[in-house]
C-alpha cells in the first residue's frame, strides 16, 4: 500500500514537472527518505532533504537510575568512585591500594590515600538472606557506597551523596577517615 502511494505521488510529481511547478513546490514536499522496518526503500529522489536507515529500531536513551525518594544513586559513573573498585579484579585493586588495617570487627582497605573500602561481613552459612557486604567512603567528597553479594540472586552497589548526611553522620565518617590516617575534606 505504501509503495502504491509513493508511485502515485511520483506520477503526480511527473505531471507537475512537465508543467514546471516542481521547483516551486519542492520545498513544501521535501522530507526525509528512508528504508523502513520491512526493508522497503522510500525514496523521492531530489525531493529528499536527508536519507536515513530505519531498518533497525533506533536506540532509546536509558534513564539515569536513582531513587528520588532517598537520593540514592545507582550509577557509579555519577559518583567520584573509580570503576576498578567494583570490578572484582583483585590485581587491579592491589595496584591502587595504599594501606590496610583492622577496624572494630572489619577491615579497612585504603586506595589512593583517598577511598576507604570497609569489609563488613561474610556469610558463613548459605541461606537466601545471607550476603557479603562492603561499604565505601570517599574522604575527599564524603560520598558513600554500599555493595553486597547475596548468596541467592544478585545485587549492585548504590551510592549516597554527601548532601544526604546530617551533622552526626558527617562526624562519624570524618572519624573513619581520620582513623584510616586520611584527611577528610567534607
Amino acid at each position: 500500500m505504501k509503495l502504491y502511494i509513493v508511485n502515485r505521488l511520483i506520477s503526480c510529481l511527473g505531471i507537475l514537472a512537465s508543467l514546471g511547478l516542481v521547483a516551486a513546490i519542492a520545498p513544501v514536499f521535501a522530507q526525509t527518505c528512508y528504508t523502513d522496518s520491512q526493508g522497503n526503500i522510500v525514496d523521492l529522489g531530489t525531493l529528499c532533504r536527508t536519507t536515513e536507515d530505519r531498518t533497525a529500531p533506533a536506540p532509546q536513551p536509558q534513564p539515569i537510575r536513582g531513587d528520588s525518594l532517598t537520593g540514592f544513586v545507582h550509577d557509579a559513573a555519577r559518583t567520584p568512585f573509580p570503576a576498578w573498585l567494583f570490578d572484582a579484579d583483585l590485581d587491579n585493586e592491589d595496584a591502587y591500594k595504599t594501606g590496610q588495617m583492622s577496624y572494630v570487627n572489619s577491615t579497612l582497605f585504603i586506595y589512593q590515600n583517598r577511598f576507604i573500602e570497609q569489609y563488613r561481613k561474610w556469610p558463613y552459612t548459605a541461606s537466601a538472606d545471607n550476603h557479603a557486604e562492603w561499604s565505601y567512603l570517599d574522604c575527599r567528597t564524603g560520598w558513600r557506597g554500599l555493595d553486597n553479594y547475596p548468596m541467592v540472586g544478585s545485587s549492585e552497589p548504590f551510592f549516597i551523596p554527601p548532601a544526604q548526611m546530617d551533622g552526626a553522620t558527617v562526624e562519624v565518617y570524618r572519624g573513619l577517615c581520620t582513623t584510616a590516617g586520611l584527611q577528610h575534606r567534607f
